[in-house]
């Protein structure tokens, strides 16, 4: 399996073993750990976040505050060569490494779209309305870009329903206004505690309020 992790521990793509961890599943192992807390990189045999010992590698990438890990089922790594461990340690290692190398071009590949996504969701928050997030992928990505435009074209139809019931409130609080001020008979409207909730122009005339 390869996956990163971002500083805050959390998975940030899917996992082989857990359905929807991504963005929720908090992966607190060793070489995380390590990372984290001494930038240190780490090779070698532990528990995975299913709590099941794997050979793994994991790698810092400081520029996006993500750690790659690669990492294999102890036990499968182990299953053909079970009277020769140290050279099944170093074949999985040099295995994971080559995997590692792979997974900096797929982190490499996904980082300039996260940015964009990143950069597209922070000027719909400030106001940005019509931002949408353009991507032609059929990964992840692309389904999350998919779910952020629906999201967002939803939130502007609200947005725009609710100003336009406000302006025909406004519109139609102007017009009754209007009518009752036209009107001769003094107009007032009162709540139980003796409150004005609405008063006509001939009630201010008559009683000088």
């Amino acid at each position: 399996e390869v996956y990163l992790v971002n500083r805050d521990k959390v998975l940030i793509t899917e996992s082989r073993f857990i359905g929807r961890a991504s963005l929720h599943l908090v992966v607190d192992t060793e070489p995380i750990r390590k990372i984290v807390e001494r930038n240190k990189e780490m090779a070698g045999i532990y528990q995975d976040y299913r709590g099941v010992p794997v050979v793994g590698v994991s790698t810092d990438i400081p520029e996006y505050g993500w750690t790659l890990l690669t990492e294999k089922d102890k036990a499968e790594a182990f299953a053909s060569v079970k009277t020769l461990g140290i050279v099944a340690l170093i074949l999985g290692i040099a295995g994971a490494a080559v995997a590692t190398s792979a997974g900096i071009v797929f982190a490499a590949s996904i980082s300039k779209p996260l940015k964009d996504f990143a950069e597209t969701t922070e000027r719909f928050a400030r106001g940005g309305l019509d931002c949408r997030f353009m991507v032609n992928r059929k990964d992840e990505i692309g389904t999350l870009a998919g779910s952020f435009n629906a999201m967002a074209d939803a939130l502007t139809n609200k947005i725009t329903e609710h100003k336009r019931v406000v302006e025909m409130l406004r519109k139609s609080n102007e017009q009754t206004q209007a009518i009752l001020d036209n009107t001769t008979a003094v107009i007032y409207l009162k709540d139980t505690a003796g409150r004005y909730l609405l008063i006509n122009q001939q009630f201010e005339k008559l009683f000088h309020v």
